[in-house]
């Protein structure tokens, strides 16, 4: 057997104990006996560029002689499985990202940076946190370099002063308060002058954005279309729980048996977002539906993460799909957009504003979604409008005269 075969048939292999569907693999099967076949023509018996393109050419449909799209796909596929078996003994099924991320240019500050990145890591930040902190991190010994300091000694505060100037011209000033946080835990990594902390702006606004909440006709059609509609039990789930609960999505997803007390009947979890144990009550329609689905949904797996996709390989679903997941259900239940999408961050909104308008107090509402400072709810009484209309200063005693607007 040649270089070529044996590439082939690590890759099916490794598919096959990922319980890639049989279809899918006939299909991959398909593709590469045409590529062995090519190179068999060709007297090649490894995997060439000229092989590549002469694979890649073979785009014509065996009957009516027309491109075919579909041939050209699957050619494309079997050659990249091959490719990055090759180059990163990657076998998995999503293809790696190779992202063009920007590094500092000089050896001090790039070792600087990497070693910032890692005690990130060992402190246990959320994926998010590394990313957002590498960033701003990044663009300020790059903005550094640029302005020829290049010693981390030599940094002052007006290259920060500078650095935000700069930044102002391209950021949000919402999004400048994010920038100064993670460069501020950077120049504690680094050690540096009290001096520049302080030349960190202060008294950033906090984006906030008023939401309505979901009227009492819209959380019906909600629940009518969850009971009535036939969707899988993984979805019905999804949904009931962040409806009734507002745990985040990255805290769904990341759901484990272990997390979920079937006898004392509470979710116990530590929360990805701040790392904080959060305790809630298993209500019995979320717990009915996520046993439902369990006993006769859930494919076979060895994972401890409740959720699980529905096609192979049968891996725990992430954030993003179950966003997917309840802007759909929303969507098909005629629930008008709103300012900040209809997704499980608007589902987290109304719990809030539902518990509000039940007289809950601020401090439980921030202990059920898990908020580490009572604050970050305030968000939530604008949408009151009761409330709102209460505030309002009455005008009686206030001298008033009636004037003509000319023109």
């Amino acid at each position: 057997m040649d270089d070529l075969s044996k590439q082939i048939e690590c890759v099916l292999a490794q598919h096959r104990k990922e319980n890639i569907r049989e279809s899918t693999l006939k299909l991959y099967q398909l593709g590469f006996n045409r590529l062995l076949r090519l190179a068999k023509s060709m007297g090649i018996c490894s995997l060439t560029q000229v092989l590549e393109n002469a694979f890649l050419a073979d785009n014509l449909h065996t009957v009516t002689g027309r491109y075919s799209s579909t041939r050209h796909k699957l050619h494309k596929l079997c050659i990249r499985k091959l490719v990055e078996y090759n180059e990163n003994a990657y076998r998995g099924w999503r293809r790696p990202l190779n992202r063009n991320i920007d590094k500092p240019g000089l050896p001090e500050y790039r070792q600087i940076h990497q070693a910032f990145l890692a005690q990130l890591h060992t402190e246990g930040k959320s994926k998010g946190t590394v990313e957002s902190y590498r960033n701003i991190s990044c663009k300020f010994l790059l903005f550094a370099e640029q302005s020829d300091v290049l010693r981390l000694e030599d940094i002052s505060e007006k290259t920060v002063v500078d650095f935000f100037v700069a930044l102002r011209a391209s950021w949000a000033a919402e999004s400048l308060r994010t920038a100064a946080s993670g460069l501020r835990t950077f120049f504690r990594f680094i050690e540096v002058d009290e001096s520049l902390l302080y030349a960190l702006p202060r008294r950033l606004p906090r984006k906030t954005a008023i939401v309505d909440p979901l009227t009492e006709d819209e959380e019906s059609r909600i629940w009518s279309y969850l009971a009535v509609q036939k969707l899988s039990m993984r979805d019905k789930a999804i949904t009931g729980l962040i409806m009734l609960t507002g745990l985040r999505a990255v805290d769904v997803a990341g759901l484990q048996f272990n997390d979920v007390d079937w006898f004392c009947n509470t979710i116990y979890i530590v929360q990805s977002k701040t790392k904080k144990a959060l305790v809630l009550p298993l209500l019995p329609r979320v717990g009915n539906d996520i046993a439902k689905y369990i006993c006769l949904e859930r494919p076979t797996s060895t994972s401890q993460h409740i959720f699980l996709t529905q096609k192979a390989p049968f891996r725990p679903i992430g954030r993003g799909l179950c966003y997917h997941i309840v802007s759909k259900i929303l969507r098909r239940s005629e629930v008008p957009k709103r300012n900040c999408g209809l997704g499980p961050r608007f589902l987290r909104h109304h719990v809030a504003s539902k518990m509000m308008n039940k007289g809950v107090s601020k401090s439980t509402i921030s202990a059920v979604l898990g908020h580490t400072n009572p604050d970050s709810v305030d968000v939530y009484i604008s949408t009151r409008e009761d409330k709102l209309r209460s505030c309002n200063l009455p005008l009686d005693g206030i001298p008033m005269q009636m004037e003509v607007l000319r023109p």
